[in-house]
């Protein structure tokens, strides 16, 4: 059963990005053969394997609350010259899943925006999986409208980070799934230049660091 739910995933995935990208990379995906989808389902029930084996050394451990949402507020640091907006949280229950969420917005004197939204899905490995089933692909793709990249991220152990830019919009974005467990996103409006959302997904990174890594 599992895995006909991992291919279920894979191929929307693929559909997805097959309708986000441009004409170039449609072409790219186009190509892509069922065995070559087959064996991208077993990469990712792999990895749905390990995050298991996590959670049930979580579930031994008596780690089955998610982290406090007041203390996921505390990693998201205020910006220099952008005014914050009230700071969002809550922890959730959802059929015995627990999981909970941080979210904290600025603007600046431009009417820029910048989003960080933090996730411990700790039990819900449901939603987990779903949010950072990127990770399993090697995207890397560059056009007059978008980019996107997928790559490891060695600050956090079994960490992957998804990067992307609409050029059209000037908007950036980087989301960060770390340790099977947490989610970090990071959303900048008007820049074409990811270091600024990646500097900012940094710093929240390293005020939680030592939590992300157990």
């Amino acid at each position: 059963m599992k895995k006909y739910l991992v291919l279920f995933f894979v191929c929307s995935f693929a559909l997805a990005l097959f309708i986000s990208c441009g004409k170039k990379e449609e072409e790219k995906l186009d190509e892509i053969s069922m065995d070559e989808i087959i064996e991208r389902g077993d990469k990712v029930d792999k990895q749905m394997d390990q995050a298991e084996k996590k959670l049930e050394e979580r579930k031994k451990r008596g780690d089955t609350i998610a982290t406090d949402y007041k203390v996921l507020l505390t990693f998201i640091p205020d910006i220099t010259g952008w005014q914050a907006e009230k700071p969002e949280g809550t922890n959730l229950t959802v059929s015995g899943a627990q999981y909970s969420t941080a979210s904290k917005s600025f603007k600046d004197a431009q009417n820029n925006e910048v989003s960080i939204e933090l996730y411990d899905y700790n039990t819900s490995l449901g939603l987990m999986t779903s949010s950072s089933m990127w990770k399993n692909f090697g995207i890397e793709s560059d056009n007059e409208e978008s980019y996107q990249k997928v790559s490891q991220f060695a600050d956090v152990k079994d960490s992957w980070v998804y990067e992307e830019i609409n050029k059209v919009d000037k908007i950036t974005n980087v989301n960060y799934s770390l340790n099977d467990r947490y989610f970090l996103s990071v959303t900048v409006s008007g820049q074409t230049d990811l270091n600024f959302a990646k500097e900012i997904a940094q710093q929240v990174i390293n005020r939680g660091k030592s939590l992300f890594n157990k």
